[in-house]
């Protein structure tokens, strides 16, 4: 147990957070996938809300871990890299082949989208997609004024973390129970951040 102690706090730090990033992802799709496959009881809960856990602090450390190594610019780039990356291998070395079966669409199994609905999904896009781009872009503007960063840092910093932002509030958003709150919060937030910015010009 200590050589391996020693062997992995001797090992490069860079290499070090993408194995713990590639075991948090793997400790997640463990955890959900216990919760598809096993029955509902409570040790399974209990095992997947560790396993899940566990993934996440190991996923931050390997953030944590890039940006000390790197920097805070480029560690957050290599860290969005393999981030998206490690569970596009996971998934795909995952993969089931199934048989492409057709199914026959008859008349009534087609729907026609209520007037109502179709309203509602047109209000989502554009919460989704200009309010939430304008709230993110206006937040990472917000980080960066309040350092004393070169502009180039700024510009970088911006430019990596204002889609992560944005992914993170449509996240947010569309799985919100209270959508109507959340809309309005979205709106006071974007209104105030921006005024805020306008008058520190």
């Amino acid at each position: 147990m200590q050589i391996i102690l020693i062997r992995v706090l001797n090992m490069p730090i860079i290499i070090l957070a993408v194995l713990m990033a590639a075991l948090g992802f793997t400790l997640i799709f463990i955890s959900w996938k216990s919760k598809g496959s096993s029955p509902d009881t409570t040790n399974v809960k209990s095992h997947a809300r560790a396993y899940t856990f566990i993934g996440w602090v190991l996923l931050l450390t390997s953030v944590v871990l890039a940006i000390r190594q790197c920097g805070l610019e480029f560690g957050l780039m290599y860290a969005s890299f393999w981030l998206a990356l490690i569970p596009l291998l996971i998934a795909g070395l995952n993969v089931q082949r199934r048989r492409n079966v057709k199914v026959a669409v008859t008349n009534s199994q087609l729907t026609k989208l209520a007037p109502k609905h179709l309203l509602m999904n047109v209000i989502h896009f554009w919460i989704i997609v200009p309010a939430l781009c304008l709230l993110s872009l206006l937040l990472s503007l917000g980080m960066t004024s309040l350092t004393n960063w070169q502009a180039v840092n700024k510009m970088t910093f911006i430019v990596l973390i204002f889609p992560l932002l944005w992914g993170l509030l449509a996240y947010w958003y569309l799985y919100s129970e209270r959508r109507v709150v959340s809309t309005a919060l979205i709106i006071t937030a974007t209104s105030v951040i921006g005024f805020s910015l306008f008058l520190s010009q």
